[in-house]
């Protein structure tokens, strides 16, 4: 049984929906000089440089905004022997050399900002609920306003939470994975209702691999750790 993260539910339709970034791709003509061998030896090396220096940041950054996300999903779990989720990701930043001070600053961090929900009105009566960590909500805000607009999108007006609360229910996802094959429904809605869940669907948790999804108040994600499915 893994702790999926949390969600936005709504109690009315549940359409899947996936967020991602829309951007128009244009072609574009760079023309960049050729660099003539032993021209200027430094500057070949500054640039080597600069590029590597580049891709390790961003591959520190990238690691570090995955310890965010495995913080976030245990709800508040800073500790890698209780959070296996970010147990796994220090271990995949130590093989890619990211030095473990920068880990531990991340993980002991209290600055961490709650999360802000930003609420998009759709053609069609769609809502969409944007939810960030950023410390600058308003240049957030403003970025998601532009694109929505962009899109026929209208970013509500209304006080923070109030779509959010009036159409969704946000809860904890867990996702259970049987240990045997002939696990059914009941087993697991059993065990749900010792985790508090207040509903089980059957889904498929890996590619192929049936499993179920309980669906759990947010505050309650946390209490939900170390149930067995036997």
């Amino acid at each position: 049984m893994s702790l999926s993260g949390l969600c936005f539910r709504s109690s009315f339709i549940r359409i899947p929906l996936v967020l991602c970034n829309i951007k128009k791709h244009s072609p574009k003509l760079v023309y960049v000089p050729s660099r003539l061998a032993g021209h200027s030896h430094w500057q070949n090396v500054r640039h080597t440089k600069e590029a590597k220096d580049k891709e390790r940041m961003r591959i520190i950054t990238n690691y570090l905004l995955q310890i965010d996300a495995a913080i976030k999903v245990s709800g508040g779990i800073r500790d890698p022997k209780l959070n296996s989720k970010l147990a796994s990701v220090i271990a995949d930043a130590k093989s890619k050399n990211v030095p473990m001070e920068t880990i531990n600053r991340r993980i002991s961090a209290q600055d961490m900002v709650d999360p802000y929900v930003i609420e998009i009105q759709a053609p069609g009566g769609i809502f969409v609920l944007v939810e960030t960590r950023l410390k600058n909500v308003k240049s957030a805000r403003d970025k998601i306003q532009a694109l929505a607009k962009k899109y026929g999108f209208k970013v509500s007006r209304s006080n923070p939470g109030s779509l959010a609360n009036e159409f969704f229910e946000h809860k904890g996802i867990i996702s259970i994975t049987p240990q045997k094959s002939a696990e059914n429904i009941d087993g697991v809605t059993e065990l749900a209702i010792e985790c508090g869940a207040s509903d089980v669907e059957e889904t498929e948790i890996d590619d192929g691999v049936q499993g179920f999804e309980a669906f759990v108040e947010a505050a309650q994600m946390a209490l939900c750790r170390g149930y067995q499915l036997f």
